[in-house]
């Protein structure tokens, strides 16, 4: 997990993939992003800030509480998937596909609770009422 306030818009897999790939590539300053969103206001060498986890024991839920100095790009090194959902402050936010695989959130400069549930969908279950 990281905040970043950094980031590089590639919203082409294998560009995205080509680019982790890259010697000149560092991880734990920039996180790639697939989505399209404005580029961060500082440089490579601003602070992000601080996040943290809130400890629960739920499986659907991860809360985190970020202190952004910059506006910053929350990741999370889970995977990606279209069924969690995601708020800042209580208020819906769009779920971010970054670093090819992994998921975030941008986050304004400072502090929030980001919330970030999941919400799997009922695929193949059917429930039948008989007459």
């Amino acid at each position: 997990m990281g905040d970043y306030s950094h980031w590089e818009v590639v919203p082409e897999e294998t560009p995205t993939l080509a680019r982790l790939a890259a010697a000149d590539f560092d991880p734990a300053r920039t996180v790639l992003v697939h989505d399209l969103i404005p580029v961060p206001p500082g440089g490579p060498n601003a602070a992000g800030g601080e996040a943290i986890i809130t400890p629960n024991r739920s499986t659907h839920r991860v809360e985190v509480k970020v202190n952004a100095t910059t506006p910053s790009v929350l990741l999370l090194t889970d995977r990606y998937d279209t069924t969690w959902r995601v708020a800042v402050d209580g208020q819906p936010a769009p779920l971010l596909r970054c670093n090819y695989l992994m998921r975030g959130v941008q986050v304004p400069a400072g502090a929030h609770t980001v919330v970030f549930t999941y919400h799997p969908g009922m695929g193949g279950v059917w429930l039948m009422a008989g007459c």
